[in-house]
C-alpha cells in the first residue's frame, strides 16, 4: 500500500486484508482495502469513497471461482454482504425468487427445494455468492443458470444508478455472460430474479443422476438435491476444509465446443491411444455444426490423470478438471501448472482449453 487513506467512520471497510482465504483456491496476495458492504446505500458510499481518493474498484463474490496474483489487488475490494431472499410474484405454477448478491449460492438452492421450488435444484452443492452466479452462466447436471433466469439487479457506476438486466441483456453462452466477456469494473450485481416451478418433477437429464436413480421413479427434489450433493462430495466438488481434494477452483477448464470437422480431426489424432471398444466422448450443443468435447477425457488421454503433478499444486484425485492447492502454493505455480496442461493437450489433440475461472490482478488473465 503507497499511502494510508483515512477510512471515514461508518464505512465498511477495513485496510490490508488477506485475500487467500476469501477464496477456495486459497492463493494470492492481499487487498489494500476490503469493503463488505450490506446494503446499496453503503456499497455506494464505498464506491464513492474510493473514486474520492483515486483507487481502483475489484469486485469480489465467494471466491469460488477466482484466481488472485500472488502481488494482490491494489485499491478497494468490495465483497457484497446483502442476503436477503423472498418470494416477489407468484402465478400460473411459477414464483419469481428474488436473491440478493451476497447470499451463498446453495443456501438460495436449499431455501428453494425446502418450499418444493424447482429449477435449480441440479445446481447444489456449487460453491459461491448469488452475484457471481450470472457472470459464469454456472450450470450443472443438466441444468443452466439461464434457464430459469428472470432479470437482475446491477449498480452502474457511469450512470449512478440501479439497472436491470433480462437474460437478453446477459448474452448468456455456456460458461458465458455478457459481464465475463467485457469485463471491467462498472456494473456490479445486487440481485437476481429466478422463475421457480412449483410442483414440478425434479430434472433428471444428467446421466449420472439417471445412474443414481435407476429402477426408481419420481424422484423427490429434496432427493435429488441430496443426490448431486453426494455425486459432487465423491468428486471433491462440495466446499469442504477436511478434504485435500477440495481447494481448487473448481472446474478450472470448460469443456471446448468445435466444429463437427474439429472433432472428427481429433478423434483421427487419438485413435491408435484407444483402448478397445472406447470412444471418444461427443456431446450436442445448441448449434447443429458445433459439439462439444469432453476437457477432462482429453487432459487424461494426454497422459495427465487424477493425481498427476507432484508439486504444490496438482491435479484432483477425485476430478481430472480440478487444479489443487495442495497446501503453500503461489498463483504464479498455479497459472504455469494449467499452462503446461494446456500446451499439452494443444500439442497432442490441437484443442485449445479455455480457462473457468477469472484472473484477478494478472495482467494477461489466465
Amino acid at each position: 500500500m503507497s499511502q494510508v487513506r483515512k477510512i471515514p467512520a461508518g464505512l465498511p471497510i477495513e485496510a490490508e486484508v488477506a485475500l487467500a482465504p476469501l477464496t477456495t483456491l486459497g492463493v494470492g496476495g492481499g487487498a489494500d482495502y476490503l469493503g463488505r458492504p450490506r446494503d446499496v446505500a453503503s456499497l455506494v458510499a464505498c464506491v464513492d469513497w474510493a473514486e474520492a481518493e483515486g483507487l481502483r474498484v475489484w469486485w469480489l463474490g465467494g471466491g469460488s471461482n477466482v484466481v488472485i496474483a500472488d502481488q494482490g489487488l491494489r485499491g478497494l475490494v468490495i465483497q457484497p454482504q446483502m442476503r436477503g431472499l423472498s418470494v416477489i410474484a407468484k402465478g400460473s405454477g411459477l414464483e419469481l425468487v428474488r436473491a440478493e448478491a451476497g447470499c451463498a449460492w446453495d443456501d438460495l438452492v436449499l431455501w428453494s427445494v425446502e418450499r418444493g421450488l424447482a429449477g435449480i435444484e441440479c445446481l447444489s452443492g456449487i460453491p459461491g455468492h448469488v452475484g457471481a452466479a450470472p457472470i459464469q452462466n454456472i450450470g450443472a447436471y443438466g441444468q443452466e443458470l439461464r434457464e430459469v433466469f428472470v432479470e437482475s439487479e446491477l449498480w452502474d457506476r457511469e450512470e449512478r444508478r440501479v439497472v436491470r438486466w433480462n437474460a437478453e441483456d446477459w448474452r448468456f453462452g455456456y460458461r458465458e455472460s455478457r459481464l465475463k466477456q467485457e469485463g471491467g469494473s462498472r456494473y456490479v450485481v445486487l440481485a437476481v430474479v429466478l422463475g421457480l416451478w412449483q410442483e414440478k418433477a425434479p430434472s433428471l437429464r444428467y446421466r449420472d443422476l439417471q445412474a443414481y436413480f435407476a429402477g426408481r421413479s419420481n424422484p423427490s427434489l429434496r432427493e435429488v438435491r441430496e443426490a448431486v450433493l453426494t455425486i459432487r462430495r465423491q468428486k471433491s466438488m462440495v466446499w469442504d476444509l477436511d478434504d485435500p481434494n477440495a481447494r481448487s477452483a473448481g472446474s478450472f477448464f470448460t469443456n471446448p465446443v468445435v466444429l463437427r470437422s474439429m472433432a472428427d480431426a481429433v478423434r483421427e489424432r487419438l485413435a491408435q491411444g484407444l483402448a478397445d471398444g472406447e470412444q471418444m466422448p461427443v456431446y450436442p450443443t445448441e448449434q447443429q455444426t458445433h459439439v462439444k468435447l469432453s476437457a477432462a477425457w482429453l487432459i487424461e488421454r494426454c497422459g495427465m490423470p487424477k493425481g498427476y503433478g507432484d508439486g504444490a499444486v496438482g491435479i484432483s484425485q477425485r476430478h481430472t478438471l480440478a487444479l489443487i492447492n495442495r497446501g503453500g502454493a503461489p498463483a504464479s505455480e498455479v497459472m504455469a501448472f494449467a499452462r503446461h496442461i494446456q500446451q499439452r493437450v494443444q500439442e497432442v489433440c490441437g484443442v485449445c482449453l479455455q480457462p473457468e475461472p477469472i484472473a484477478l490482478g494478472f495482467e494477461e488473465g489466465l
